[in-house]
């Protein structure tokens, strides 16, 4: 990291950790851009949302089909609805006769709304991420379990032999907790998911 620059948003330009407001909160950011003097190159962003991420077994298929019947599955499993939710997924492997898919849904008003606001300040994202996807990938670990807490979010990922098998993110409301009251949050919600992980993946 060479710099770090920190924003106060408007509390009427974002809600529940939606953006609400894309022009005011694009005009904010690219006032701070150039109080700062920063010059934007490529843009990454992390965007902290309430995602799913599931991993299927399907038999081994080409590709299109492939295609077909993980949208098929992610309809039927995890109420995927290409109105309300972005869908992406990713081929871990193929043995035998099937094939593991990890698949993600984030909701797609909340990413639409950042695009539509990073435009008002001028910028084109190059890539953007769930945050805890991009904290998984800055501790590069094979094997992890990461819990990061900020005074009104969290974010909890469980990393085993480099597969997400647990992404969570947690907004806790407009107003920042203490530490103290935030450090506590973390904890417990830790605990939950690592109950959770260890209900779900008993056989490994």
């Amino acid at each position: 990291v060479v710099r770090w620059v920190t924003m106060p948003l408007n509390a009427r330009n974002v809600r529940n950790g939606v953006i609400i407001n894309p022009l005011s909160w694009g005009e904010q950011l690219q006032t701070l851009l150039e109080k700062e003097h920063i010059e934007v190159g490529k843009l990454y962003c992390a965007l902290s949302a309430v995602s799913v991420i599931r991993e299927f077994k399907f038999p081994r298929l080409g590709g299109a089909k492939l295609v077909d019947l993980v949208d098929r599955e992610a309809r039927r499993m995890l109420s995927y609805s290409s109105e309300t939710s972005m869908l992406r997924w990713k081929k871990l492997d193929s043995k035998g006769h099937s094939v593991r898919v990890l698949v993600m849904l984030a909701p797609r008003d909340p990413v639409m709304k950042l695009v539509e606001a990073l435009g008002f300040a001028g910028l084109k994202p190059n890539y953007i991420e769930l945050k805890p996807m991009a904290i998984i990938r800055a501790i590069n670990a094979d094997n992890a379990i990461v819990a990061h807490g900020e005074l009104n979010s969290l974010e909890l990922s469980i990393v085993i032999s480099g597969e997400p098998k647990i992404l969570r993110s947690l907004y806790l409301g407009d107003v920042l907790l203490s530490k103290e009251g935030a450090t506590a949050r973390l904890i417990d919600e830790l605990a939950r998911t690592l109950s959770f992980y260890n209900e779900t993946y008993r056989e490994e």
